[in-house]
């Protein structure tokens, strides 16, 4: 499916901008999902490590999420985690200047991320996975 196919327009002036881009990259993002899953892998660490945030909220559950303001990398993190069986959903901004994100929910999701991909930044790590010793939660 291409991008205009599937994606809802919001806000038509950002979309164009974003799908001139996506033209550009398109060659790029082929490449970048011909690579192993290690390294696969080794490429989504260091996105989280950037763009990552990390959301509790107070019942205790976990939401990742990766930012960025081109549409077509956050649709290339997506298909890279799907390669990796890690389930997410993106959330297209409605206004200008709003990053696009990916939210990866859920305990097993949030397991497999830290077992397949995990985080670079050991006191980021601790404090993360110790919000998962409080999990009681299902998908």
């Amino acid at each position: 499916m291409k991008y205009e196919d599937e994606k809802p327009i919001f806000n038509l002036g950002l979309y164009q901008k974003q799908k001139a881009k996506l033209k550009r990259d398109d060659q790029s993002q082929k490449n970048i999902l011909l690579w192993s899953k290690e390294n696969l892998k080794a490429y989504l660490r260091g996105t989280f490590d950037g763009r990552g945030l990390i959301y509790s909220n107070p019942s205790g559950k976990t939401i990742l999420s990766i930012q960025h303001d081109d549409f077509s990398q956050v649709e290339m993190y997506q298909k890279v985690l799907e390669m990796l069986d890690i389930q997410s959903f993106t959330y297209y901004p409605i206004t200008n200047g709003e990053p696009a994100q990916i939210f990866i929910v859920g305990k097993n999701n949030v397991e497999k991320f830290k077992n397949k991909i995990g985080i670079d930044d050991v006191n980021e790590t601790n404090k993360f996975f110790s919000y998962l010793k409080g999990f009681d939660w299902e998908d």
